[in-house]
């Protein structure tokens, strides 16, 4: 299942940092290991950052060997997209909607010391 979705994180001057993840999205499967083994503000910054990812948890590269387990980012195999930066969290809601086609979107908050969930569809 590909269900496209946005993670990001917000700084303090309230903009968001938001990276591309393709594979499922899905709230039933993407908020459990984001609270899980992405909880805190370093740890979703540290996610985001490297960019445009097929999935944020898995134990296999990209020619299918064994690794512990985590993120498969774009640029493991030479492609993807840079994190992207919006003002506002409803202009990242609208960005990764209009721009990208994501389902969802998962802002980590430090304020809120957890993920928030946005459905974009």
């Amino acid at each position: 299942m590909g269900t496209r979705s946005a993670i990001g994180y917000e700084i303090p001057s309230g903009k968001i940092i938001a990276s591309y993840c393709h594979y499922d999205g899905h709230p039933d499967h993407q908020m459990p290991i984001l609270k899980e083994h992405y909880n805190s503000y370093a740890l979703a910054r540290d996610l985001v950052r490297p960019g445009s990812m097929s999935t944020i948890r898995t134990d296999r590269d990209w020619q299918g060997n064994e690794q512990p387990p985590g993120p498969l980012y774009f640029a493991d195999r030479g492609d993807g997209d840079p994190y992207h930066q919006n003002a506002t969290a409803a202009s990242a809601v609208k960005y990764w909607r209009d721009q990208c086609d994501c389902e969802h979107m998962y802002i980590y908050v430090e304020d809120l010391d957890g993920w928030e969930h946005y459905r974009l569809t």
